[in-house]
């Protein structure tokens, strides 16, 4: 991932090498070039709220690419921003989820369906379901796989805590405190 972000957002030259590396050197490059793109630093969410905007961000907690901190400082800054308005916006960090999804635990959710329910209900997620298909590749495509597992997802600063009963592989097992 590193050398293809140096390659094409840094020095948009195909031909560089990890191997050539300098972190004195290169590291300021890409934080001069890149940063602007990818750095979400503005948290002033408020135009965006009072239009009625509706935020639902997610980070893995074992994503090893970005640091789950910086999505739960990020959103704790919005919020407190956002004041009377930081209803409009849910943080789920989800267990064994690496980046974007993958990873060792549940880690398939119905982000849209969460966002349309919320859009149409009024009621902000408290808690979504995240599965673990046996292969995953085909409920991406619209085929049945397998269910291994299912854990919930909390909406943030709340976490998933076993009941002490139940099933370790079903959600209904958890709760978010």
């Amino acid at each position: 991932m590193a050398q293809e972000f140096y390659r094409n957002m840094v020095y948009s030259d195909p031909d560089w090498d990890r191997l050539n590396f300098v972190l004195d050197r290169d590291y300021p490059v890409a934080k001069r070039r890149a940063a602007s793109i990818l750095d979400a630093t503005d948290t002033d969410l408020r135009p965006f709220a009072r239009k009625g905007g509706k935020l639902l961000m997610y980070h893995g907690w074992d994503d090893p690419a970005i640091p789950a901190g910086n999505s739960i400082r990020y959103f704790e800054d919005a919020r407190r921003v956002l004041r009377g308005q930081a209803g409009q916006a849910r943080l789920f960090m989800v267990p064994g989820m690496a980046h974007c999804g993958d990873g060792s635990g549940p880690n398939s959710l119905d982000w849209l369906g969460a966002l349309d329910s919320w859009v149409e209900s009024g009621k902000a997620p408290e808690r979504l379901t995240a599965t673990r298909y046996a292969d995953a590749k085909l409920v991406f495509v619209g085929l049945p796989s397998k269910v291994l597992k299912t854990r919930p997802v909390c909406a943030w600063p709340k976490t998933p805590h076993y009941k002490g009963a139940g099933a370790l592989d079903d959600e209904a097992s958890f709760i978010c405190s």
